[in-house]
């Protein structure tokens, strides 16, 4: 009834001109009928199907770069262009967390197939297809010609409308990520069972510097500029201010810290034009940190509490805190990101009333904390001054000390009010002549504990409790888990500023699960000290010199000689050649060493064991340094 040339694509179906003369929907008579038709056509053949480490960011781009990398791999392969191969995209969704699975669908458009498939069923191969493709893009003389892509290399092989897309950096980085973890797992039932949560991870780790490295473009006090790094990895040197007020920080990428337990952040920010407090970065995808496949909740509370004991600020940014930081400055014009209030009510007017009483000068203002987490991150980094950042997270204590029904204790109860705080419930209170006592459940269902010594309220004296259930229900409980564990996240990047710095008060911020390692005779409410935020005892910084040589290590030995270390143990040496035999990590003065996990090697006097021969405390003994 119509004619299909001329089909609108403006919803404009009852105009007239769209029909034949002697179509009754002209003439009015009937309504249009439209039927929908999915065309198909079905091709038995060959086909390979590709797993990409990508998810949720730069899809488009980073598909489109990489098809082209892959093709380009094939055609030298081949030694031609393999006309009769084509390349489609393909997603599933990702059940154990957010983004999808993201595949490209390699078929032979000859029907059977012609054979030349099956050469990617070898995983060498394939290797081999991947690496031509890198060296290719790598050699390419568009490198020299300030441009992403050209004919003789990416462009000569993907669509024209790709050509807008396709990247020689971001199929190097793909192609590097994959080469450089190349490992074959042939027991993988189904590629739907493939764990991508660190997919995730990387994605926010790119992000968050493409992120920042926009803002800082469109900020005409910022500057961030790419500089070398320790042991291969990247650097950056970011300046914030005009003049005299410029403060100048340097942030490493993947700098392992020495701390106890080990840990090796997403980045270190230091100052690196006065004095002032490093920032540990860790970005935190859900799924690699907080899902049901990977329960690393209390192992993350560990290992920045170890960050914290040494003296450093730790910041955590959650996928949403960077992706809204993101899209905010990514707009023309920038805009200011949406943010998450840490309280509300009662409890916001009252820690605004009480910081406003606070001396005006240098103050940062208590709406500060409206801001998103990233944007607060660069907030302290333009106003460092940790002083009044305690102030902002006592403002904001006393406001959630008001909202409840905070009550003086007796000083016996307390081993019980810090217990149950402790593990994430509400604390028994009951009136006493001790210190103050409150509890407070925020819009995300964590709960917050607090004990104030009033014995000089000036002092603000402040224990808090910042803990976050983990049993296996509550993984369980996506719905609710996910959102508590955020606010967590959010909190501890406040309360933090309340200790270790400052011996007058501490923040226990921690997984329920690790309740029993508090050291509760050792709390400050008791003695008058503050505790240690790690009750294995953190050890100290190490120095540059073992930093670099923990980078030489096998992954199996580098935790083991870390903890060592941090416990007191001597300096060691990394691959030390004695009689002939290659010692992975030796003490030659106590004639102590750890071998790799598959060396058997003895030598006269001296004491050699591969690393699960050895614990920490045997480690320690057979150094002299228990």
């Amino acid at each position: 009834e119509r004619d299909a040339r001329r089909r609108p694509n403006d919803g404009d179906e009852d105009q007239p001109h769209h029909h034949q003369g002697w179509c009754k929907v002209r003439s009015g008579s009937k309504k249009p009928d439209w039927q929908k038709l999915l065309l198909h056509h079905e091709l038995t053949t060959d086909a390979v199907r590709v797993l990409l480490p990508i998810s949720m960011f730069e899809i488009d781009e980073r598909l489109a770069s990489f098809k082209g990398a892959l093709l380009l791999g094939l055609r030298q392969d081949f030694g031609g262009d393999p006309d009769h191969l084509d390349i489609l995209p393909a997603e599933l969704p990702n059940r154990g967390g957010q983004g999808r699975y993201r595949f490209l669908v390699l078929y032979d458009r000859v029907p059977g197939g012609t054979g030349y498939l099956d050469r990617l069923a070898d995983p060498d191969r394939v290797k081999t297809i991947l690496e031509g493709a890198r060296e290719q893009i790598a050699r390419c003389q568009c490198v020299n010609e300030g441009r992403q892509a050209c004919h003789r290399c990416l462009l000569g092989v993907v669509d024209r409308r790709e050509y807008e897309l396709v990247s020689r950096d971001l199929a190097l980085g793909l192609l590097d990520d994959l080469l450089g973890a190349w490992d074959v797992d042939d027991t993988i039932p189904t590629i739907a069972g493939t764990d991508i949560g660190k997919v995730e991870e990387s994605e926010l780790e790119r992000r968050f510097r493409v992120a920042l490295q926009e803002w800082a473009d469109k900020r005409p006090d910022v500057t961030m500029s790419r500089t070398s790094g320790h042991g291969g990895r990247d650097a950056w040197e970011i300046r914030i201010g005009e003049g005299a007020a410029v403060k100048r920080y340097r942030m490493d990428e993947q700098e392992g810290l020495g701390t106890s337990p080990a840990t090796t952040p997403d980045f270190v920010i230091r100052r690196v034009d006065a004095d002032g407090t490093d920032v540990a970065v860790y970005l935190d995808g859900f799924q690699f940190h907080a899902s049901v496949d990977n329960k690393n909740i209390a192992g993350d509370a560990a290992k920045r509490r170890g960050v914290r004991a040494v003296g450093n600020w730790v910041w955590c940014l959650a996928w949403e805190d960077v992706e809204a930081f993101h899209k905010a400055v990514a707009d023309d014009p920038p805009r200011t990101p949406g943010f998450a209030s840490y309280l509300r009510g009662t409890a916001k007017s009252t820690a605004k009333t009480t910081h406003g009483a606070r001396p005006v000068d240098d103050r940062i203002d208590f709406d500060t904390l409206e801001a998103n987490q990233m944007s607060l991150l660069l907030e302290y980094l333009q106003r460092p001054d940790d002083h009044h950042w305690r102030q902002l997270a006592c403002s904001a204590m006393t406001g959630l000390a008001a909202d409840d029904d905070p009550r003086r204790v007796d000083p016996d109860s307390l081993v019980d009010v810090v217990a149950a705080a402790a593990a994430g419930n509400d604390v028994p209170r009951s009136d006493g002549t001790g210190p103050l006592v409150a509890s407070w459940v925020d819009e995300h269902d964590l709960r917050l504990g607090a004990v104030l010594d009033l014995d000089d309220q000036t002092a603000e004296r402040w224990t808090t409790f910042c803990v976050l259930p983990d049993t296996d229900d509550h993984y369980a409980e996506v719905e609710t888990h996910r959102p508590r564990w955020r606010s967590w996240l959010r909190w501890s990047n406040l309360l933090q500023f309340l200790g270790p710095h400052d011996s007058e008060s501490t923040a226990w911020i921690a997984a329920a699960s690790e309740n029993e390692d508090l050291a509760l005779d050792d709390l400050w409410i008791r003695t008058g000290h503050a505790p240690p935020t790690d009750a294995s005892g953190a050890g100290g910084q190490l120095s540059p010199l073992m930093l670099e040589e923990l980078d030489l290590l096998d992954e199996s030995i580098a935790d083991l000689v870390r903890d060592v270390l941090a416990a007191g143990a001597p300096d060691f040496v990394a691959g030390a050649e004695v009689d002939g035999i290659v010692i992975e990590a030796a003490w030659e003065d106590a004639r102590v060493g750890i071998l790799l996990p598959e060396q058997q090697h003895e030598l006269d006097g001296w004491t050699l064991r591969p690393p699960g021969d050895w614990t920490t405390t045997d480690l320690l003994t057979a150094l002299g340094a228990d």
